[in-house]
């Protein structure tokens, strides 16, 4: 058969784990797809499944579908393809093997890092490329290094981030990564929590004249207490979003009177607290 069977490739990804009573009974469902060929002549598609590369022990009529669930048997490396077949049952060459590791333990999570905003940590990881597939992580953490004081082999199930709000202090936290034929090595990162976020920007600045005295307010952000300014730092300058002509703390309240020079002045407000300073509010123009 000389026509070439275009645009095959076959996509794998495990899609649940199920845990009968008999571990050597256990499952994992993998699905198989592939493009559509463009020939013209494809009418539907065999998914080859063996134990060892090019020794296809199944072959599932697939009709004219484009993927497949695979209830794959653990405890075996799987390499699967995909081949074409015309409405006379004449096959097209198959694609190159991919392989499904059921039998190996899964290597550790890959690029393990923790992101902090105020109390708020995230977790964030991704599946190694090396070993078997995964079916589940664990999350445990400490106080010290490879301590599991705090929380100890915790399931989050086949994830890869999760969040919390957590008190002030360091963490130690270590993923490891499962499925039935045991543990990866784990991954581990160390964390700070400070505690409180940093202010939301306060918002609504206007201007209001009286004679060459200009008062200023503005609205404290829509946060709860965890964000909030603690107080304002305007700021001038002689073009927009410049702060050249000087900054002011004018401590927890939301108006200011000055009395303004001749001359053109852009400001702004920003909110303050321990954890930092926020953006800027919108800006107003004084001239005189």
């Amino acid at each position: 058969m000389s026509r070439t069977w275009a645009n095959l490739a076959v996509l794998l990804a495990g899609i649940g784990f199920l845990a009968p009573v008999n571990v050597a009974a256990q499952v994992r469902n993998v699905r198989a797809a592939w493009e559509r060929n463009s020939d013209g002549v494809t009418a539907g598609y065999h998914v080859l499944v063996g134990t060892a590369p090019n020794q296809p022990l199944v072959v599932l009529d697939a009709g004219a579908a484009t993927s497949v669930a695979l209830p794959l048997p653990v405890g075996n490396r799987y390499y699967i393809s995909v081949r074409g077949y015309t409405a006379s049952g004449e096959a097209g060459p198959a694609t190159s093997e991919a392989l499904v590791d059921l039998a190996s333990r899964p290597g550790p999570p890959a690029g393990l890092h923790a992101e902090v905003n105020g109390p708020a940590a995230t977790l964030r990881w991704s599946e190694s490329t090396l070993g078997g597939v995964v079916s589940n992580y664990l999350l445990s953490v400490g106080s010290a290094p490879g301590a599991t004081n705090l929380l100890a082999s915790y399931p989050v199930g086949n994830v890869n981030a999760i969040s919390g709000e957590l008190p002030p202090g360091t963490y130690y936290a270590r993923v490891t990564a499962m499925n039935a034929a045991g543990l990866s090595a784990p991954s581990e990162v160390s964390f700070r929590v400070s505690g409180g976020y940093q202010p939301a920007p306060p918002s609504a600045l206007s201007a209001s004249w009286n004679g060459p005295i200009a008062t200023l307010t503005w609205s404290r952000p829509l946060t709860d207490t965890a964000g909030m300014p603690t107080s304002y730092q305007l700021e001038a300058g002689t073009a927009a979003g410049m702060a050249d002509l000087g900054t002011l703390n004018v401590g927890d309240t939301v108006a200011f009177s000055v009395a303004v020079p001749p001359g053109t002045f852009h400001v702004r407000v920003r909110g303050i607290n321990a954890r930092g300073t926020s953006d800027p509010s919108n800006e107003v123009v004084l001239r005189r």
